[in-house]
Formats: C-alpha cells, sequence, structure tokens
C-alpha cells in the first residue's frame, strides 16, 4: 500500500510542475500538467514540500495516537 501512495504521489508531483509528465508514454509523448503549476526548485515549491511534510506528520502522529 505504502508503495502503491508512494508512487502515485510521486507521479502527481511531476504533474503539477511545469514540465508535466507524460502519462500516456510510450504511445504518445505529450506531456500534461495541471493547470496550476510552478517551475521546480522555485519558492513555490518549497511551500508547497513544507505543506505537505506537515500534513504527513500529523498523519502519522493521529495514526500513531489512535493506535495506542
Amino acid at each position: 500500500m505504502g508503495l502503491m501512495i508512494g508512487v502515485a504521489s510521486h507521479i502527481f508531483g511531476d504533474y503539477i510542475t511545469k514540465r508535466g509528465v507524460p502519462l500516456l508514454y510510450p504511445l504518445s509523448k505529450r506531456y500534461f500538467r495541471f493547470f496550476i503549476s510552478f517551475r521546480t526548485g522555485s519558492e513555490t515549491e518549497r511551500l508547497v514540500v513544507i505543506g505537505l511534510v506537515v500534513i504527513n506528520v500529523w498523519l502519522v502522529m493521529d495514526m500513531v495516537q489512535s493506535f495506542y
């Protein structure tokens, strides 16, 4: 389950960048991207990554707390 979530989140991460992701490769070499995108290495990317890290830590802590 963790592997599937990791692969899907990585593809989504590429999908929201300016370059996009070739979803239909090798049938088509066209790159698809989200209508709101940002450049890799930009300040926007840093904010998105920090936000996702905070959400992930919160979800893991919540899961650990509910386990005990």
